[in-house]
């Protein structure tokens, strides 16, 4: 070789890597050109800073990106739908069919999906609770692979007695919150731009573990399997990570609240359910809570009724800097919701007495001819006195989260099926019309398994996106949507009449006829879930005969032996009811879950879209199990005190929606 030329090869070779370092170093210099320009066009919350609002927008990006990904692989899977179920349960068969309650029920004999359902029958938790205990007690392979154990225990939410505690799998994990993740935010910045921007938003997350077992498995509600996964998302939410340190559920609820008054600028308040959402609310209706809530906020202090650590309590305090003028704000927006609430209540009082006095007139008029004229007198007198105390001056579209946050653009909570009420009871209490603040139910979810996501998800009166319709239109033929919602045009409206709002339901004895019952007006489009066929192994159990309009009625199957004839995922019918059964990849097989859904159409000609009706046996114990509530005053659409009416539930008192 010539002299040197290894000092040339030398040379060359760094001059490339140099080159490639720079280049490097040039594209990242850009790429955070590029973010911080992006950040500065976002409208952020004063809370943030440059670190933080960074973190934000990133994840945002990351959300959007993951979103388009969810309903790209919903969109195969729907062409696909019987091939990725028989791969699923065949994975599943190969992953646990070595344990000992999968044995016992002979699923290791089964080679497909239909030698599956003929050897291996229907399961309920009678079944599970041996094998749950000696598990929760340490011993391996009963429910799981000993190669997959469970990560934690989860209560079913769906029950009236003690929990029924369901293994759950690192695997099933991933999956609620790739899935839940690409629901909620994915669908949210797409029918509501607005909220992708560095506004925080108010996200209601409690410890996510109740204790742990005897052999140290976690053990807690289903909602903590979404929590540790959000805690990563702490810069999107107003409340700061020191106060998941405390464990006491009404005091971290206090915190929640308090560190969202904080922030005027917020953009979304988030749930796990509905009726967690109340309980945060009605807070404000305390005299003694609110004012402790104000008093926080002027003096940059925690209220001493709290529990908590002194660690946690100073670093609290430490970022929470005094707001006099938020605190005198928020006064003026809570003494205009007490005068909203007091007239209406006095005009609706009002409307009572001028019935009752008509009843009582037309009743003498019945019994005695002579008092025709006093009747009619009676009824005059009573219809031409005005309601003095109509709220005329107080605009019919005020709301409290509104006043409190003006440029909220969105409310997250699950409110399907059992939950229903608790919609209905914010719409009514808090909430301004759909078309304002749209109520966000994102995915169809239990212990068992997440089942399906909402793209549709807004409620109905929401404005839909620029030329979009939503799944339920595109897959429900238009003559069964008419068939399916067949009081929405009979709902009465308030609209127009002196004293009511739009958003408010008239009430029994308010004038007019009686109002439907809620499973009549809860009917809104954004209730319908997309089934997920990656999610489960899906059959159902078919609850009624009703065939949809123009087909020819398709009675089902007589129970074999072992059990009801069931469905798969693919043959379904649109305008049926059906019990959800499913096999899991955290150890359920064939179990029925009691969930009744109605199928509303089918996307692509073969994937179900479904509407959860309510659960059997124990449909009002949903909300109740969950969040502290009786079934008596869900099913009423009312609260119960301590939790979602206004009454005390500080450190001492109880907070549904802090289980």
């Amino acid at each position: 070789l010539p002299a040197g030329s290894s000092n040339m090869s030398g040379n060359r070779a760094l001059r490339i890597v140099s080159g490639t370092v720079g280049l490097a170093g040039a594209g990242l210099l850009y790429a955070r050109w590029y973010v911080d320009k992006e950040c500065k066009k976002l409208e952020r919350s004063e809370t943030h800073d440059d670190a933080t609002a960074l973190k934000q927008y990133m994840m945002f990006r990351y959300f959007r990106l993951h979103g388009d990904t969810v309903l790209n692989v919903l969109d195969h899977d729907a062409r696909h739908i019987s091939r990725v179920q028989e791969n699923l349960l065949m994975t599943l068969m190969r992953q646990h069919d070595s344990a000992a309650f999968a044995r016992q029920l002979g699923v290791h004999l089964a080679s497909n999906s239909e030698s599956f359902r003929e050897r291996v029958p229907l399961t309920g938790y009678a079944d599970y609770v041996p094998f749950v205990q000696r598990t929760l007690d340490g011993e391996p392979g009963l429910l799981l692979s000993p190669r997959a154990p469970p990560t934690m225990f989860v209560a079913s939410a769906g029950t009236t007695g003690p929990p029924k505690w369901l293994p759950m799998t690192k695997q099933q994990q991933e999956f609620y919150t790739m899935y839940s993740t690409g629901f909620t935010y994915g669908r949210m910045f797409a029918w509501r731009p607005d909220t992708f921007s560095l506004r925080r938003s108010c996200r209601l997350l409690f410890p996510g573990s109740a204790g742990t077992s005897s052999a140290g498995i976690p053990m807690g509600a289903d909602a903590a399997v979404s929590t540790g996964s959000a805690k990563e998302r702490l810069p999107v939410y107003s409340t700061p990570e020191a106060a998941f340190a405390v464990e006491h559920a009404p005091s971290l609820l206090y915190l929640h609240l308090l560190f969202a008054l904080r922030d005027r600028d917020l953009s979304s308040i988030q749930a796990e359910y509905a009726p967690a959402l109340l309980a945060m609310l009605a807070l404000l209706d305390d005299p003694d809570t609110r004012a402790a809530l104000l008093s926080d906020l002027e003096g940059g202090t925690i209220s001493q009724d709290l529990t908590m650590a002194l660690p946690v309590r100073l670093e609290l305090e430490a970022g929470l800097r005094p707001s006099r003028a938020r605190a005198a704000e928020l006064r003026a927006a809570l003494a205009a919701h007490d005068a909203r609430g007091r007239i209406t209540d006095s005009f609706r009082a009002s409307r009572t007495g001028r019935a009752a006095e008509k009843t009582s007139a037309s009743t003498s008029a019945r019994a005695s001819p002579s008092s025709e004229d006093a009747s009619t007198a009676a009824g005059a007198a009573s219809d031409s006195a005005a309601p003095a105390s109509a709220p005329s001056s107080a605009p019919s579209s005020g709301a409290l989260v509104t006043d409190i946050w003006p440029r909220l653009d969105c409310v997250v909570a699950g409110s399907a099926g059992p939950l229903a009420p608790s919609r209905a009871a914010l719409r009514r209490r808090y909430l301004p019309s759909p078309a304002r603040v749209p109520l966000l139910d994102p995915v169809y979810q239990s212990a068992e398994a997440i089942l399906g996501g909402n793209v549709a998800p807004f409620d109905e009166g929401s404005p839909p996106p620029a030329q979009q319709q939503s799944w339920f239109q595109l897959a429900c033929p238009a003559e069964l949507q008419q068939e399916l919602l067949p009081r929405r045009a009979a709902v009465p409206s308030s609209a127009g009449k002196p004293g009511e709002d739009p958003a408010r339901p008239l009430e029994a004895g308010a004038g007019g006829d009686a109002p439907p019952a809620p499973s009549e007006v809860a009917l809104p489009e954004d209730t319908s879930f997309l089934l997920l066929p990656q999610s489960a192994f899906f059959e159902f159990i078919p609850v009624d005969a009703a065939p949809a309009p123009g087909s020819p009625p398709v009675e089902a199957s007589a129970p074999p032996a072992g059990g009801p004839t069931t469905r798969l995922l693919h043959e379904l019918e649109a305008g049926r009811r059906y019990e959800v059964v499913v096999t899991t990849k955290s150890g359920l097989w064939r179990y029925r879950t009691g969930d009744v859904v109605q199928v509303v159409g089918l996307q692509q000609g073969a994937l179900p879209v479904v509407r959860l009706l309510y659960r059997k046996q124990d449909s009002l114990a949903l909300p109740a199990a969950r969040h502290g509530q009786s079934a008596g005053s869900q099913a009423a659409g009312e609260p119960e005190r301590g939790a979602a009416d206004g009454s005390p539930a500080g450190p001492d008192g109880g907070s549904g929606g802090a289980q």
